[in-house]
């Protein structure tokens, strides 16, 4: 081969390349975002990384029930307090209520309410103008017992809760 037509060869080859890298560079320039240049680094660099999942807070449901009570019905959760922090805690639809009257209680239909005695845990579901139906938990009564309290002088705290019907057959 001639000195000549190895030199237009070499030419060519140099054009050719130097098109390819201005190509190459143009392509590069489209893919990279507008932002600074460390931050698209990072991206690139963060890549191989776990992504980080978190769930959903939990919507909050009446009387902070776990699972919302099925329509037409009212949501109660009735909580005895235990230990010196745990408060008693009375709630009907969001409603947080307070009565400690008794003989009222007794009217209402509690068979353990005169059966309490000092630091007794005690709840009780009731409804005034119908009849719960059957199958609901309406009472329950724990003594405070030295051998068995779960807090110093003090019985563990008991639960009632669910869901009453609103309108009843």
């Amino acid at each position: 081969m001639n000195l000549k037509a190895a030199g237009a060869l070499r030419a060519v080859l140099f054009i050719f390349a130097s098109v390819c890298a201005w190509y190459s560079g143009y392509l590069l320039a489209q893919l990279v975002p507008e932002v600074p240049l460390s931050s698209a680094i990072y991206s690139i660099r963060s890549i191989g990384e776990r992504p980080i999942l978190k769930a959903p807070a939990p919507k909050r449901q009446k009387c902070d029930h776990w699972s919302p009570c099925p329509p037409n019905t009212y949501a109660y959760r009735l909580l005895s307090g235990g230990g010196r922090d745990k408060y008693a805690k009375i709630c009907f639809e969001d409603e947080l209520l307070k009565e400690d009257a008794k003989k009222t209680i007794e009217a209402l239909g509690s068979k353990e309410i005169r059966n309490m005695r000092f630091r007794s845990s005690w709840v009780f579901l009731t409804a005034k103008g119908f009849e719960l139906p059957a199958g609901i938990e309406r009472e329950k009564i724990n003594h405070s017992d030295a051998a068995k309290n779960r807090y110093p002088g003090w019985p563990a705290e008991i639960q009632i809760d669910g869901c009453v019907p609103k309108e009843l057959s």
